[in-house]
């Protein structure tokens, strides 16, 4: 869901875990801090004063170019957020990322109380994988999607994705390979130093092998977009096709 959702009518059919998004979406405000100290805060709300209208997104986005000397913008630093929020309870490591990390929900189990609900959209454990993720569980703008993908070290190759997309959506791509124990400090986390966005066919990831599981991380950056459309084929490096190629 996007970080823009914040509604709720007792009249609808919405469910109660989505009435609390708006208050689970605490987490952003909480990981402006960490980059940027509280005082950015109080420059989103400042900004979101100086004009009428749903424009908490725009004050945000200046908000952080002015805290980064403009280095930084909300599209750019919103691939960050999505990886931080990965790891958490379990796979919380030490003081990085959100210093009560260890206390948030754990990212490999259910929503209380809703089994359907997950942070983890899908996990891949046999190749080569076709990966289509219901409507329901597309990213919307500001949102992002974890794709799982286990029994990665069996391929010394590597592996391969080959992405389908909506090309006119603003998508953030990111790849990170994790070691048995996500919560040890001293094992090292892969990230792929590309973000990929919406002009990218094929990621490849040759050192696959070195890992115990590899995350997929696709996001929406910014925009008004709801339910962006994708899917993914994940196959061993060298191994065939991973889609048709002139009319085969």
């Amino acid at each position: 869901w996007s970080l823009r959702t914040g509604y709720y009518s007792p009249a609808t059919t919405i469910q109660n875990w989505q009435s609390l998004h708006k208050y689970g979406a605490v987490v952003f405000p909480l990981f402006l801090k960490e980059h940027f100290g509280s005082r950015i805060i109080k420059s989103i709300w400042d900004g979101c004063a100086s004009a009428a209208g749903p424009n908490w997104w725009l004050a945000t986005d200046v908000a952080i170019r002015d805290a980064s000397a403009d280095s930084l913008n909300l599209r750019v630093l919103f691939p960050r957020f999505a990886v931080w929020n990965l790891f958490t309870g379990p796979w919380a490591r030490g003081s990085d990322y959100y210093p009560d990390a260890a206390g948030y929900p754990s990212p490999t189990t259910s929503f209380p109380g809703y089994s359907s609900i997950k942070r983890f959209v899908t996990e891949v454990t046999a190749y080569p994988a076709s990966i289509t993720v219901p409507d329901s569980l597309k990213p919307d703008n500001l949102g992002t999607d974890y794709i799982l993908l286990r029994n990665t070290s069996a391929f010394p190759a590597g592996l391969e994705i080959a992405f389908t997309g909506d090309r006119t959506k603003p998508w953030a791509i990111q790849v990170l390979g994790l070691p048995a124990n996500v919560a040890d400090p001293g094992q090292a986390i892969y990230l792929d130093s590309v973000v990929y966005d919406s002009t990218v066919t094929t990621i490849r990831i040759p050192n696959a092998a070195q890992f115990d599981k590899i995350v997929v991380i696709p996001s929406i950056v910014y925009g008004n977009t709801l339910r962006a459309n994708y899917s993914l084929i994940v196959a061993p490096l060298g191994e065939g096709l991973l889609q048709p190629n002139g009319g085969e």
